[in-house]
C-alpha cells in the first residue's frame, strides 16, 4: 500500500498538526514551500521528514505533476489572501485539476463553516453586514467544496472546525485587537452565546483517520468542535491559566462592514446555532477541551499574556 501524502500549507498551525502524526503511522510526506530550502522553515519541515520542494502555486506543473504522482492523496488547505481575495479558488482549482491528472484517488480538504449555515443563522444579512473579505473567503470554502465533490475521486472528506483555540495564544492573537494590551477580549457576540471552539491537534486526528478509512470518511462534511464556551468563560479560563485577570466585553456591531475583525466576530457568534460537540462526538474521535489545550500550552499561554 503506498502511505504517500501531499500536504498543502505544511508550516501553518494545521500542517505542523498533522505531519508529526502521519509520520508517526510511517506515512510519506510530500510538500512544497515558497521559502528557500535552507530558511528555517524550510530546515524545519526537512528535520520532520518532509520530502520538500521549492515552489509557489503559480509554479509550472513540471514541478507538481512529478511530486503528485508519487502520492496516493492530498490534504488541502487554501487561505485567502488580502491582496488578491479571488486567488484561492484558482490555486484550489489548480491543485484539483493537477491532483487528477497525476492519479491521486483520496482528497481531505480542511474548510470551514459552510455558506449555507452562515447565511441561515447570521444575525443580519450576511453580504450587505460583512467585510468584503470575510464575505469572500466563506464563498471560496463553498466553491471549493463545490468543486471538491464533483472532481470525481475515489475518496474526499471535507473538514469545517470551528473557532480555533490557538487564536487566543501568539501570534494568532493579535486578531483580537487590544486582547494582549488591555487584558479585555472585546467582540460583538452576546455573553449567552456558546463558542464552538477547536484545537488545530483534533482537526489533525479527524484527517489522520480519514487517511486510514478512506471508505468511512468518504462523502462527509465533519463539523469539528472540541468545546462550547460562553466568551465570559474563556476569558475566565485564560485568566486561571496566565495568572492574569482578564475579561470581557460585548461591543456593538456598528462597522463591521468595514472591519473584518469584528466581522469574523459575528461569524464565530453563530457558528454554535449550527455546529455542536455532541455531533462531533459521534464520530468517536478524542476532542480536546479548553481547559485541557490551555494546560497543555501553559507557556504559550503565559508568553501571549504575561508581560
Amino acid at each position: 500500500m503506498n502511505k504517500s501524502i501531499f500536504i498543502t500549507s505544511p508550516t501553518g498551525t494545521l500542517g505542523l498538526a498533522l505531519i508529526p502524526r502521519l509520520l508517526s503511522l510511517n506515512y510519506t510526506i510530500y510538500s512544497t514551500t515558497t521559502h528557500d530550502l535552507t530558511s528555517p522553515p524550510a530546515q524545519h519541515l526537512s528535520s520532520l521528514g518532509v520530502n520538500l520542494t521549492q515552489a509557489t502555486w503559480d509554479s509550472s506543473s513540471d514541478i507538481f505533476l512529478p511530486i503528485l504522482s508519487k502520492c496516493t492523496a492530498i490534504f488541502l488547505n487554501t487561505i485567502i489572501t488580502f491582496s488578491s481575495p479571488e486567488s484561492e479558488k484558482q490555486q484550489f482549482s489548480r491543485l484539483i485539476t493537477l491532483a487528477r491528472q497525476a492519479g491521486i484517488t483520496q482528497v481531505i480538504y480542511n474548510s470551514a463553516a459552510s455558506f449555507s449555515s452562515i447565511s441561515q443563522h447570521f444575525p443580519g444579512d450576511f453580504e450587505s453586514d460583512v467585510h468584503p473579505i470575510v464575505y469572500t473567503s466563506v464563498q471560496n470554502k463553498q466553491f471549493n467544496e463545490t468543486t471538491l465533490r464533483n472532481a470525481g475521486f475515489d475518496s474526499y472528506t471535507i473538514l469545517r472546525g470551528a473557532n480555533f483555540m490557538q487564536n487566543f495564544l501568539e501570534p494568532k492573537a493579535d486578531m483580537y485587537p487590544g486582547l494582549k494590551d488591555s487584558g479585555v477580549w472585546k467582540m460583538p457576540i452576546s455573553n449567552t452565546t456558546k463558542l464552538p471552539l477547536v484545537d488545530a491537534e483534533d482537526i489533525a486526528k479527524f484527517a489522520v483517520e480519514a487517511f486510514q478509512d478512506p471508505d468511512r470518511f468518504h462523502g462527509k462534511d465533519i463539523n469539528i468542535v472540541g468545546d462550547e464556551l460562553r466568551p465570559e468563560e474563556i476569558m475566565r479560563s485564560l485568566s486561571k491559566r496566565s495568572g492574569r485577570e482578564l475579561r470581557y466585553q460585548e461591543i456593538e456591531r456598528e462597522g463591521a462592514k468595514n472591519d473584518p475583525f469584528v466581522s469574523g466576530g459575528l461569524v464565530v457568534g453563530c457558528m454554535g446555532e449550527f455546529m455542536s460537540r455532541e455531533e462531533t462526538e459521534e464520530f468517536g474521535v478524542e476532542l480536546t477541551s479548553f481547559e485541557k489545550f490551555l494546560k497543555l500550552e501553559e507557556d504559550a499561554v503565559k508568553k501571549t499574556y504575561v508581560k
